[in-house]
């Protein structure tokens, strides 16, 4: 008898169905997806018990590559951009920008049930009942990725954005001991190296969109001028 081996993905499910022994895959051969589905129980950090969502999570092959879909089946939380979450449950649980990063550097299944969906909806909870988010959260849509660009990679001033993005697209990035793009008489290494090299991990196509936005934003500042 022949026995295929488990996947990648299949092995990495084994390793948290403890942790998590109401959620259940399948595999989706026509979207090429594996699909996690069932409950998910969520216990502060005593242990005590909050409550239980119903989740579907679409996880795409080739995994592990590409960010999974997370939605909300219950409907416990509210379905506005406020509670960043869509009117068809899908969830938003962190600015794009991270989820991608967190993919293209090798987070697999457990770390993103542990570290992403887990305190999403833990969150969410701590939010219906008193009123607020544990921690910070990002704004929503380009305002978010917009704040991450001022506050994550520290591109706070006016135009720096665009600056930096044009010049990874342009493949213009200063060298090491050249000075900065931003403009306070630094040399590179002793200022915005990270940022380069974390903004040239996103890829083409994200900067590339990125870009366009920055543009629509300005362009909407001036005629509101």
């Amino acid at each position: 008898m022949i026995f295929n081996k488990p996947s990648l993905f299949e092995k990495d499910f084994a390793a948290i169905s403890n942790l998590y022994p109401k959620l259940r895959y399948s595999l989706n051969e026509k979207y090429k997806s594996w699909v996690i589905s069932g409950q998910l129980d969520i216990c502060d950090a005593t242990g005590l018990y909050w409550d239980t969502f119903e989740v579907l999570i679409i996880v795409p092959n080739p995994y592990p590559v590409h960010v999974p879909d997370v939605f909300e089946i219950t409907s416990i939380i509210p379905r506005t951009e406020a509670w960043h979450i869509s009117e068809h449950g899908q969830c938003c649980l962190d600015i794009p920008h991270n989820l991608k990063l967190a993919f293209k550097r090798g987070m697999r299944l457990a770390n993103f049930m542990h570290e992403k969906v887990y305190p999403y909806f833990a969150n969410q909870l701590h939010r219906l009942s008193r009123q607020d988010y544990a921690g910070e959260e990002y704004d929503h849509r380009f305002e978010g990725v917009k704040q991450y660009y001022s506050e994550t990679l520290n591109l706070s001033k006016k135009g720096d954005a665009k600056r930096f993005i044009k010049a990874i697209l342009e493949k213009k990035i200063p060298g090491r001991n050249e000075m900065c793009l931003c403009g306070r008489k630094k040399k590179l290494k002793r200022c915005h190296l990270a940022t380069f090299e974390l903004l040239s991990e996103l890829g083409t196509k994200v900067l590339e969109e990125d870009y366009k936005n920055f543009e629509l934003l300005e362009c909407e500042e001036i005629n509101n001028n």
